[in-house]
C-alpha cells in the first residue's frame, strides 16, 4: 500500500453510489495518460513511466481490463452501498473523482498498491488510486484490498502516523474478506502465533479476526461491519489535532465510548472465542477447514503439501515448576508439593496476545484452575538507545519515532484476562467466568463426552501499552504466568501422553530407560531419558535424548543433546550441538557448538560453530548461520547471505546484516524488557478475584460519546452529500429534524464547525 500524505477535506457518508445527481469525473486522459478502459467509478490507465522514471511498456489485455473493472464495480457497491462507507473525495456533493487503476509492466511493478491518488484533484482534494502490475489485474482479492486502502485514505488514514500502518493492512484484508466471505486468505497466521502482541508488524496482513469478532459483537452482517468501519470514519484524521498520539486502539475507545477495561474484556472474549473458532456458523465452518484443528498431531505434522510445521506453536505447552521451600501444599513444609506449571517466557503472550493451553481432566466433573500471573512491577531497563526510521511532520514539529528501539519503556502494568472453555461433543462451547487481574481461581463442569478443555490466557495490561511499527521483540513486555489444576493436568503432563499409541516394537533403552522403536538404530552409549521417545533415526556416540524429546528420524551423533520437548523429524545434529525447549529440526544440520531453542523451526538450514537460533515465529528455511550469529524472537527471515555475526530480531534482510542499528555488531542479546522467571514463586490469593466479568456476555452496542453539543446548529445533507439545510438541535435528533421541516427518510448531519458526521433515520 501507499501511505501518502493526504490533504484535509471532508466527505459525507453515503449509501447510494449510483445516484444520477453525482458526476464521476475522469482523470486519466485529461492528465495526458492513456485510457485503456473505464466504468462508472473506475478507469484503467497507462502511464508512460513509473514514479521513478522507468519506461512503462506494458501491454494490457482488454479482457483483463474489463474483468478488473467489473470486479471493482461490485466491490464499490458492496463497500459503499452495503457497508455504508463514505463516498470517495472530493467533498463536492455532485462531483466525485473516478478511481484510477494505473497498470505497469511486471518488470517494474509486480505487486499491488493502493492509497491516495495525487495526480489530479478537485478543489485540493484527492480520490483513491491503485498501482498494479499487469499480472495482478486478475488478483481480485488484491484489488479489493487495495481499493480498501483508497477508502482508508478518504477517511484520513487514522491519523497517518507510526501507530496505524499495520492496521491499514489488517483492515484492508478484512474488508476483502467481507466481500469474499468464502476465503479466509492468510489469516491462519494469527491462529499459529496468537501470543504475539495484537498489531504485530510480522502478521499485519493476516490478523484481522479481532475485527470479525467486533463485527459479531455489534450484531453481525453488514450492520456489524459498518460499526467496525466507524473506527476509520469517526477517528482523528491526518492533519487534525491529536493525530500523532492516536492509535487504532485509542480510536476504538473513542468511537465506541470504551474504557481500557472494556477493550481488555473484548480481547479476553476474543481469545476464548478462538478456542473453538466460535464465529457465525458459515465462518466457523470456513475457518476450521482453512486453518485446521489444535490437536497435538496436527501441530507436529511436517509431511504433505506446504509448510504444515507452521502450526507447531498455536497451542502453548507449559513447564513443570520445581518445588521450593515453603511451596508445599497449604504452605506446610511436611506435605508434598502440588503440581504447578509455568509458561515458558518465550511462549508467554505479549500485549493482547493470548495463549491457548489444553487441559486434560482426570475425570468428568468440576475442574479448577488456579491462575497466578507473574507480576512485573517495572521494566528491567529504563530504555534503549533510540533507533527508528519513521519520521512525521505536523504543525511545525518533527516527530522522530524510536520505532525499533524505544529510548523509554513504560511500566509493564501486569494484568491478565482468563477463562476456561469446554468444547462439547457437538463442538458447542461452554464457558467459565472470565476473570481479570493477577491471581484467581476458575472453575468449570466437564463431561465425559467433551472434545476438549481449554484455558485461554490473554495479556491485558492495566495501562495502555503503545507499541510502534517494527519494534524489536526484546523491548516488548511478555506476561508469563503459573497454574495449578485440580482434577486435571495441562497437555504433556496427562497420563501416557508421550508414550506411543502402539507400544509394540518398543523397548526401554538400557542407558536411561526411554522407549526406543525397533525401527531406530541407537547405540548403547547413547542416553535416552525415561520420558524421551525414539521412533526412528540413527543415534550414536555420547548423544543425549532428555526430558520429553521425541526423535522421529535423522542422525544424531557426537556429544549432541536433544532436550525439553524438542522434536527431530530429519536432518543431522552432531558435535556439541544442542536442540532444546520446543524447537523442531524438520531438516538441515546443527553442528559444532550451535544451539537452537525456544519455538524455532529449522528447515533445510545449516547452523554451525557457535551460532544460535531462538525464534518464536517463522521457520528458518534455506539459510546458513555460522560463527557467532544469532537469530531471536519474532523472526521474518528475508536474508539470502550467510549470517556469521550479530544478534538479530524480527525482519532480517541482506541490508541489515552489517548495520549496527539492527544488531550486526552485537555478540550477546540486549537486556530483555521482560524479567527473568528464575525468581517466580507461587502465591496465595482469595478465591474471588476483583474484576470478575460474567461468562462471555454479548456486549451490547456502545455508542460513541455524544457528537453534538446542546443547542447546536446542525447542517443536514442527503445521502449523496447534497446540503439540504439547517436544524437546531434540541437534544432529540429526530424531533430536531422534524421541527426543521425534514420528512421521513435517511439523512447525514454534522454540527456547524465540526467534522464528525452521524447518519439519522426519521421514521414515518
Amino acid at each position: 500500500m501507499k501511505l501518502n500524505r493526504m490533504l484535509v477535506g471532508f466527505a459525507v457518508a453515503g449509501l447510494v453510489s449510483n445516484a444520477a445527481a453525482i458526476e464521476w469525473v475522469n482523470q486519466c486522459a485529461s492528465n495526458g495518460f492513456t485510457l485503456i478502459a473505464e466504468s462508472e467509478h473506475f478507469e484503467v490507465c497507462k502511464k508512460p513511466t513509473t514514479d521513478d522514471g522507468q519506461a512503462n511498456n506494458v501491454s494490457i489485455p482488454n479482457a483483463d481490463a474489463q474483468g478488473v473493472l467489473q470486479s471493482l464495480e461490485k466491490v464499490f457497491s458492496f463497500y459503499i452501498d452495503s457497508l455504508g462507507w463514505m463516498l470517495p473525495f472530493p467533498s463536492s456533493p455532485d462531483k466525485k473523482l473516478k478511481s484510477n487503476i494505473y497498470v505497469f509492466d511486471n518488470s517494474v511493478m509486480a505487486a499491488l498498491y493502493g492509497g491516495q491518488d495525487y495526480v489530479k484533484g478537485l478543489n485540493g482534494e484527492y480520490g483513491p488510486g491503485m498501482w498494479i502490475g499487469v499480472g495482478s489485474l486478475k488478483d481480485y482479492w488484491g484489488t479489493s484490498h487495495e481499493f480498501a486502502h483508497g477508502l482508508q485514505g478518504v477517511a484520513g488514514w487514522m491519523g497517518n502516523n507510526s501507530h496505524s500502518g499495520w492496521f491499514a493492512e489488517s483492515h484492508a484484508n478484512w474488508m476483502a474478506h467481507q466481500y469474499n466471505p468464502n476465503d479466509a486468505h492468510c489469516a491462519e497466521y494469527l491462529i499459529n502465533f496468537p501470543y504475539l502482541y495484537y498489531g504485530s508488524t510480522r502478521d499485519r496482513y493476516c490478523n484481522w479476526q479481532f475485527l470479525e469478532h467486533l463485527k459479531e459483537e455489534f450484531g453481525g452482517g453488514n450492520k456489524g461491519a459498518h460499526e467496525v468501519n466507524r473506527i476509520w470514519m469517526e477517528s482523528i484524521r491526518d492533519g487534525e489535532s491529536g493525530r500523532m498520539e492516536q492509535t487504532p486502539f485509542t480510536a476504538m475507545m473513542k468511537v465506541f465510548g470504551w474504557s481500557l477495561d472494556s477493550l481488555n474484556q473484548q480481547f479476553g472474549k476474543f481469545a476464548m472465542k478462538n478456542a473453538t473458532l466460535e464465529y457465525a456458523p458459515a465462518k466457523k465452518t470456513l475457518y476450521k477447514k482453512s486453518w485446521g484443528d489444535y490437536e497435538f498431531a496436527t501441530r507436529r505434522e511436517s509431511s504433505g503439501w506446504g509448510d504444515n510445521y507452521r502450526r507447531h506453536p498455536r497451542v502453548t505447552m507449559l513447564n513443570k515448576m520445581e518445588c521450593t521451600t515453603g511451596e508445599a501444599a497449604g504452605g506446610n513444609a511436611g506435605e508434598a508439593c502440588a503440581d504447578r506449571y509455568i509458561s515458558p517466557s518465550y511462549w508467554a503472550p505479549q500485549r493482547w496476545g493470548y495463549n491457548l493451553v489444553r487441559i486434560y481432566p482426570e475425570k468428568a466433573g468440576k475442574v479448577t484452575v488456579k491462575f497466578r500471573g507473574i507480576v512485573q512491577d517495572k521494566p528491567t531497563v529504563n530504555g534503549y538507545t533510540c533507533f527508528g526510521d519513521n519520521t512525521d511532520y505536523y504543525m511545525g514539529k518533527t516527530y522522530r519515532w524510536c520505532n525499533y528501539a524505544p529510548d523509554a519503556l513504560p511500566n509493564p502494568a501486569s494484568g491478565w484476562t482468563v477463562g476456561l472453555v469446554a468444547e462439547g461433543s457437538d463442538g458447542t462451547p461452554r464457558y467459565s467466568e472470565m476473570k481479570h487481574g493477577t491471581g484467581f481461581n476458575l472453575e468449570i463442569e466437564t463431561k465425559d463426552s467433551d472434545k476438549a478443555l481449554w484455558l485461554a490466557v490473554t495479556a491485558t495490561p492495566t495501562e495502555m501499552q503503545t507499541i510502534l511499527w517494527d519494534q524489536f521483540y526484546y523491548s516488548i513486555f511478555r506476561y508469563p504466568y503459573m497454574i495449578e489444576v485440580e482434577n486435571g493436568a495441562p497437555e504433556g503432563y496427562n497420563k501416557d501422553f508421550w508414550k506411543p499409541a502402539n507400544a509394540s516394537g518398543y523397548k526401554q533403552h538400557s542407558n536411561g530407560g526411554g522407549l526406543v522403536s525397533s525401527k531406530a538404530k541407537v547405540d548403547a552409549s547413547v542416553y535416552v531419558g525415561p520420558d524421551a521417545v525414539v521412533n526412528g533415526g540413527t543415534i550414536s556416540g555420547n548423544a543425549r535424548i532428555e526430558d520429553f524429546a521425541v526423535i522421529n528420524g535423522g542422525t544424531i551423533s557426537g556429544n549432541a543433546t536433544v532436550r525439553g520437548r524438542a522434536l527431530v523429524t530429519a536432518g543431522t545434529i552432531s558435535d556439541d550441538a544442542v536442540l532444546e525447549e520446543d524447537a523442531w529440526l524438520v531438516s538441515g544440520t546443527i553442528s559444532g557448538h550451535a544451539k537452537v531453542g525456544a519455538i524455532s523451526i529449522i528447515v533445510n538450514t545449516t547452523v554451525t560453530d557457535y551460532a544460535q537460533v531462538y525464534g518464536v515465529m517463522w521457520a528458518v528455511n534455506g539459510k546458513k548461520l555460522s560463527g557467532t550469529a544469532q537469530l531471536r524472537g519474532d523472526l521474518e527471515n528475508n536474508f539470502t547471505k550467510e549470517l556469521t555475526k550479530g544478534v538479530f530480531y524480527g525482519m532480517v534482510d541482506d541490508g541489515m546484516l552489517n548495520n549496527a542499528n539492527y544488531g550486526a555488531n552485537l555478540t550477546t542479546p540486549p537486556t530483555d524488557a521482560t524479567a527473568s522467571l528464575d525468581l517466580a514463586r507461587w502465591y496465595a490469593v482469595a478465591d474471588d478475584s476483583v474484576g470478575t466479568v460474567k461468562a462471555v456476555p454479548t456486549l451490547p452496542h456502545t455508542s460513541a460519546p455524544a457528537l453534538f453539543s446542546a443547542q447546536a446548529t446542525l447542517i443536514v445533507f442527503d445521502m449523496n452529500g447534497k446540503m439540504l439545510g439547517h436544524a437546531a438541535f434540541n437534544g432529540d435528533m429526530q424531533a430536531s429534524l422534524r421541527a426543521a421541516g425534514f420528512q421521513s427518510g435517511v439523512y447525514v448531519v454534522r454540527e456547524n464547525g465540526s467534522r464528525q458526521f452521524r447518519r439519522v433515520l426519521i421514521n414515518r
